[in-house]
């Protein structure tokens, strides 16, 4: 139910979120297509966004985003559920093992 892109604004959280695709991802999505449209496959990372623990960072192999924009999902609307609006700063802190 919950999505959230967020952007990134100083170099060392865009050099953080670029380390974060060399390790090992939590879960991996596999593109497919739902017939009228195709759609890339995915890693994701467990992820917590300010106080909330329950989301995921996904990289999606297809997007129109640059790496500065990161995509969270979640099972609640983060905006509503974190009071959140256009601009607030926010924190999000990655689970990751590395990879083999």
């Amino acid at each position: 139910p919950g999505t959230l892109n967020i952007r990134i604004k100083d170099e060392k959280s865009l050099m953080n979120r670029l380390l974060m695709e060399t390790f090992k991802p939590t879960a991996y999505i596999h593109g497919f297509s739902n017939g009228k449209r195709t759609y890339g496959s995915a890693k994701c990372y467990l992820a917590a966004v300010n106080s909330f623990e329950e989301a995921a960072v996904i990289c999606i192999e297809r997007t129109h985003y640059g790496k500065d924009v990161v995509e969270i999902i979640a099972p609640v609307c983060l905006r509503e559920k974190l009071n959140l609006k256009d601009g607030d700063i926010v924190k999000v802190k990655i689970r990751t093992s590395i990879a083999p």
